[in-house]
């Protein structure tokens, strides 16, 4: 019966179109992002070197009893192929085993109905199609694996293991297959085997099943073992026999180790580094449809490893590598056309390829793209679409992405404000490793949030001082102060103290420029007054759009501090600082007009930038407005109005209010 339901399935598979090949894609079985499985498969870096990267142990060219002759020939031959994990082969692999699927061949039958369960070999993954060969063919399957047929056994436990075909799923009876496939000679089943056991920690015993597989000839097997004898899983580093094993996987064809020969030679790994060799490993494999290789060719491109730099042949690798499905491939188009790097730069072209990339799964594409929404560059600007694609990469554990969003709770930037929130938020960036969340959390607990955050100087300290090792230029300014004051349980030094804020200067981190001007113009923490040297702080920190250092700027050219005493620049620069956003510098600003310093008396002019100030919050700004409307300086004079605004001013904490 499972005959004519077979030849159902193929019918309706080749007729609807479900045996969808999609060329140069990849075996991916429980990959995850940055982190390659035991049981997976990744094909390349965004990094400058590629890094190694291992088949699915449960791949391979196999041994049993079927004899290779007719519709197991092919199936061998399709097998075969998609041991050497090579993209470009993939349509064959499928068309092959469909062909012996019309000749009623219940392995093949099962070896497609796994590849759509788990959207291998270029097959779309479709559970439902997966299941309905397996429940098809499962009796038969069952039958031929008590002839002790290796193959058989090895797909009835793999049956077993993941419940496909079967009433439930049972590991015990999976695993015991697989051990009954594996003494008969199956080199899937030592592959699987090698795998359970690397996945609980015993190496040593994984290396003897994956050898076992290798030398039966599986080249999936040689790159798993290569990959833990490179790696020093079970043993020491062996760089000599990983090198070996992935050389004979190579040249039987296996993409993956093509790939991983490249990167050995690419980062000089137990070789001499050579870049031309690399590159010409990693030809091959992108020959044979590997994306990773694509990409990290279009990267050697890039950067100019193993000959001149070619911006138009990186953006030739990238697209071939990105039109086979690699994301950060599409994240690199994003960028260059971003940078207009070998283009011309066209943002909408860059947000849409952060947009493949995203979809694809590449959060530091999705970071990219809700940027992009936020300025409104190639896409329309919204803060909504930025603040959902912010969550998305956060929620993937993006660092960047948490850092953005603990930022966005604590100030209540396009999410309800809640400081409890942003602190968790802000622990899980530090926990992967983002420096500037230390910094800004360390921020936010040294001057402490009542009630949701407390105050927590030494914690803050800490995380300075994390900051700092991660060669945070804000984190030295932060830390240096701490030491000036002896806050955070430091002993107060003031020599280090200034070393830091010099170490920060230097790399032209702009409170640290500003601070020292201060320090400078004042004669304060062991630094001599030298007002010259402060101006010069200043300016350094103005060029880098600090508004504190811009209005402390004017206010040297308005006393001749430093400079020659000239109004109209003190004017000038107090302006750029209150059109900067500065709240004092507008306060101080509208001094300027209502007394004519620097420009023409225009009181009106005056009340308009205190109004400014005072809506950033300038308890100052809310007082001199109520003096305006007592005496009716640029506006009708107004006691009542006059004294709303002092009683604003002193619930701002300006306690010399008053309308005496």
């Amino acid at each position: 019966m499972w005959l004519s339901a077979k030849k159902l399935l193929v019918g309706v598979a080749v007729m609807g179109g479900i045996l969808l090949v999609i060329l140069g894609s990849l075996v991916r079985i429980r990959q995850v992002e940055g982190e390659l499985g035991d049981a997976g498969t990744r094909s390349g870096l965004s990094s400058a070197e590629g890094e190694e990267t291992q088949t699915d142990p449960a791949l391979g060219n196999g041994t049993g009893d079927v004899a290779s002759v007719g519709v197991d020939a092919t199936r061998r031959e399709a097998l075969s192929l998609y041991d050497l994990s090579a993209p470009a082969d993939f349509s064959t692999v499928v068309e092959l085993l469909t062909e012996c699927v019309r000749q009623e061949d219940v392995l093949a039958t099962f070896w497609l109905a796994r590849f759509y369960l788990f959207g291998e070999c270029g097959l779309t993954k479709n559970e439902s199609q997966a299941r309905a060969y397996a429940e098809a063919g499962i009796e038969a399957l069952r039958a031929l694996a008590k002839t002790d047929c290796s193959e058989a056994e090895y797909l009835l436990g793999l049956a077993y293991t993941v419940g496909l075909g079967v009433q439930a799923k049972d590991a015990v009876e999976g695993r015991k297959l697989y051990e009954e496939a594996a003494e008969n000679g199956s080199a899937y089943a030592m592959s699987v085997l090698g795998d359970t056991h690397a996945r609980s920690g015993n190496h040593n015993d994984a290396a003897q099943w994956f050898l076992q597989a290798a030398e039966a000839g599986k080249t999936g097997a040689m790159v798993s073992l290569g990959f833990r004898l490179s790696n020093g899983q079970g043993a020491p580093p062996d760089l000599a026999s990983a090198l070996k094993w992935y050389e004979k996987a190579a040249q039987a064809g296996n993409a993956i180790a093509m790939y991983n020969l490249g990167t050995f030679f690419h980062g000089g790994k137990g070789v001499p580094k050579d870049f031309l060799k690399a590159k010409k490993w990693y030809r091959k494999a992108a020959d044979r449809g590997y994306s990773g290789a694509m990409h990290t060719l279009g990267v050697m491109h890039h950067g100019g490893q193993g000959g001149t730099k070619n911006l138009l042949e990186a953006r030739r690798w990238y697209r071939k590598a990105a039109d086979a499905g690699f994301p950060d491939a599409m994240l690199e188009l994003g960028l260059m056309f971003a940078r207009g790097d070998g283009l011309n730069r066209d943002d909408t072209e860059s947000a849409r390829w952060y947009a493949k990339a995203s979809k694809a799964g590449n959060m530091r594409a999705t970071f990219y793209l809700a940027d992009r929404y936020r300025l409104g560059r190639g896409v329309p600007r919204s803060e909504s679409e930025a603040v959902r694609l912010y969550t998305e990469a956060a929620k993937d554990g993006y660092a960047p992405a948490l850092y953005v969003m603990g930022v966005r709770l604590d100030e209540g930037r396009g999410v309800p404000k809640d400081a409890r929130r942003a602190v968790a938020t802000l622990e899980k960036a530090i926990k992967a490793k983002d420096k500037t969340a230390m910094n800004y959390l360390g921020e936010l607990l040294l001057a402490g949030r009542p009630p949701d955050v407390a105050q927590d100087e030494a914690r803050a300290a800490s995380l300075f001082k994390q900051a700092r090792e991660a060669r945070y230029a804000s984190a030295y300014t932060n830390l240096g102060r701490m030491y000036l004051s002896g806050r955070g349980g430091l002993v107060k030094n003031g020599p280090r103290g200034i070393q830091l804020l010099k170490q920060a200067a230097g790399v032209g981190e702009s409170n640290a420029l500003n601070f020292l001007g201060e320090m400078h113009r004042d004669g304060r923490h062991g630094l001599s007054q030298d007002r010259e040297a402060a101006v010069d702080l200043f300016r350094r920190a103005a060029e880098r759009k600090h508004t504190t250092a811009m209005r402390n700027l004017a206010y040297c050219y308005a006393l001749g501090h430093g400079v020659v005493r000239n109004e109209r620049e003190a004017v000038n620069k107090m302006k750029a600082a209150a059109e900067a956003g500065d709240a004092e510098a507008m306060f101080a600003l509208g001094r300027m007009y209502q007394n004519g310093m620097g420009a023409t008396r225009n009181v009106r002019t005056a009340v308009r930038w205190y109004r400014s100030s005072a809506k950033e919050g300038y308890a100052k700004a809310m007082h001199q407005i109520g003096l305006c409307y007592r005496e009716g300086t640029g506006v009708t004079e107004d006691a009542r109005e006059a004294e709303s605004w002092f009683a604003k001013a002193r619930k701002a904490g300006y306690f010399k209010a008053t309308t005496d």
